[in-house]
């Protein structure tokens, strides 16, 4: 069976078709079994934007080069609001557990500059992803990185490539190629701090969720920046 033609096709299914095409009678435990070593295993695939160009993301790869003397960050921006997320968590076993949840529409912005080889950030709390604040989130890390000059390389939002974009004279901007947000390591990062603030979670209004978010962010320590925004090429 071509699984690529079938990606979603559930082990009784497979059980099935291994009854009708070969006659032999499996029991689920055993099809799972089986699949498993043919190294295969029932997961969410990752998804990537039908517009990615596969040339373009080895091209950017190979091109990486830190410069000597030169700091290397990534940057990203992400929403954070008061609507609740719901996820996975540790429950009691055969009880369907609930939880309580918030339709918000109150949310501010983290912007983020992450060097993850040394586990060195910069970051913001701003109110939207423009321009202005763009503008505010350069000027300021210029300042916290003083005479050092840095590679910042982030994704090709029209923010970041704007006319109205003033870049200071020790930052460098470098665009990811177009829909490729898992070249971008900060992404790992919004990942890790909304499981840890957000999920499961209701905040009655939006200044207790910046309270727990930022209160988060400046106990991250750069050993475990390091860790979660390893990047592998």
């Amino acid at each position: 069976m071509d699984f690529s033609e079938d990606c979603n096709i559930t082990i009784e299914h497979l059980r099935q078709k291994i009854s009708e095409n070969m006659g032999a009678k499996l029991s689920k435990s055993t099809t799972h079994r089986i699949m498993q070593k043919l190294e295969f295993s029932y997961i969410t695939p990752r998804p990537i934007h039908y517009k990615q160009e596969q040339k373009l993301k080895d091209e950017f790869k190979k091109n990486l080069v830190i410069e000597e003397n030169k700091l290397l960050f990534f940057f990203d921006e992400s929403r954070f609001g008061t609507h609740s997320k719901v996820g996975h968590g540790w429950f009691k076993k055969g009880e369907r557990t609930s939880i309580k949840v918030k339709l918000g529409f109150q949310n501010f912005y983290i912007y983020s500059a992450i060097n993850p080889i040394s586990g060195e950030s910069f970051t913001l709390k701003l109110p939207n992803v423009d321009t202005i604040c763009m503008n505010i989130f350069l000027e300021e890390m210029s300042k916290e990185i003083g005479e050092n000059e840095a590679v910042v390389i982030m994704d090709g939002a029209g923010w970041h490539k704007s006319k109205a974009l003033i870049v200071p004279k020790n930052i460098t901007i470098t665009l990811l190629p177009p829909y490729s947000p898992e070249l971008n390591p900060v992404e790992r990062l919004w990942l890790h701090i909304k499981q840890n603030t957000i999920k499961n979670k209701i905040y009655e209004n939006i200044t207790l969720l910046e309270d727990a978010v930022c209160s988060f962010i400046k106990n991250l320590k750069m050993d475990e920046i390091k860790q979660i925004c390893n990047y592998g090429y």
